[in-house]
């Protein structure tokens, strides 16, 4: 089991999701993808129907999973130990789409948030620890979760043989909103929640913007102590790992940008400008560490962490300008054109032909 600790970023949902959650009836448990810092997130919605202590949910929660059934059939299973409170289980059909991109997606990034809604609409956002090795579970089932052919019936008797025997014990949520792709939208009926939102304010329609259009708020940065160094330089190492896999994978498109979708191409761009806009405080955070280390240790972490803020500067300047360079020839680009554009474009060298 991995543990789990609160978390106060600022975050992006599916307004039509987070409202079909709230109407559902508690407890309940919902998947859904949530944006912070424009990258996209596995989401694991609890709606509990209690009020957890303050002090329970600040020391965080462990969050275990496993994959149940036999050789014909498979149920993902999760389980949320508050110590000294309750545990609450939830089983899923891998054999649902929803559930299927959202474990991807999971795996893909080794990272996800818990989103915990209480009997008085208060909610509590977590972030899981960062990491493969948390979710090996997930990743070594990944292509039999994939691959699931589990049916209603199935599922609702290994459910069934759960609630009879539970482990571990505990209450077992009932899922829902479980079969709307659209909640997994965040392009469109997005709801903000901004810094200045606090894990115990009421998730009320009052707190984001009206219409589609982002909401931006000036925020000064949280400056971490010395103690959360090691947690900051894991969290660079899988950034300056992703945007290196990232640039390497868009290099390799450059003479066949058509591979390519304008999506991928979006979320390259928003990801490394994200990533560049953050530079500065990465770079003050170790300035201010730096004045504080007292120890050959902490300098020499500091110091690879430094290195490493560099690696993600030159990867994400990297990825913008390959983006940049191969926008104009992703498929839905070259499907906008009409049969004269397209020859032009070729002709001039705007758009290379498939080799």
């Amino acid at each position: 089991m991995s543990n789990v600790h609160q978390f106060r970023p600022k975050l992006t949902f599916n307004r039509r999701f987070i409202k079909d959650f709230v109407n559902e009836d508690a407890p309940c448990c919902a998947l859904g993808l949530i944006e912070e810092r424009q990258q996209s997130y596995a989401v694991l919605a609890l709606n509990l129907g209690v009020c957890i202590p303050p002090g329970i949910t600040a020391s965080g929660f462990e969050l275990g999973h496993s994959l149940l059934g036999d050789a014909e059939h498979e149920v993902i299973h999760f389980a949320f130990e508050f110590r000294g409170f309750e545990t609450y289980n939830v089983l899923l059909n891998p054999n649902n789409p929803l559930v299927q991109y959202v474990v991807n997606n999971m795996v893909q990034l080794g990272g996800y948030f818990i989103l915990i809604l209480d009997q008085d609409q208060h909610v509590t956002a977590f972030r899981a620890d960062i990491g493969q090795r948390d979710l090996m579970g997930l990743s070594n089932n990944y292509r039999r979760i994939q691959g699931s052919t589990t049916t209603p019936a199935q599922y609702q008797k290994t459910l069934q043989a759960f609630n009879r025997r539970p482990r571990p014990m505990g209450q077992t949520l009932e899922w829902v909103c479980r079969d709307d792709m659209g909640y997994l939208d965040l392009r469109t009926d997005r709801m903000e929640v901004s810094p200045a939102f606090t894990p115990d304010a009421p998730l009320d329609d009052e707190e984001s913007p009206e219409t589609e259009t982002e909401t931006e708020t000036e925020t000064q940065p949280q400056w971490q102590p010395l103690a959360m160094l090691a947690t900051i330089a894991q969290i660079i190492d899988g950034e300056v790992e992703s945007s290196q896999e990232l640039c390497a994978l868009l290099r390799a498109a450059r003479h066949k940008p058509h591979v390519l979708d304008d999506d991928t191409v979006f979320r390259a761009t928003r990801l490394s400008t994200s990533q560049l806009e953050f530079m500065p405080i990465y770079r003050e955070q170790a300035a201010r560490w730096q004045r504080a280390a007292s120890s050959p240790t902490q300098r020499e972490a500091l110091s690879r962490m430094t290195d490493q803020i560099d690696q993600l500067e030159i990867a994400a300047t990297q990825v913008l300008a390959l983006a940049k360079e191969l926008e104009p020839g992703t498929i839905d680009a070259i499907l906008r054109m009409d049969d004269a554009e397209l020859g032009l474009a070729v002709l001039m060298g705007q758009i290379k032909p498939p080799r």
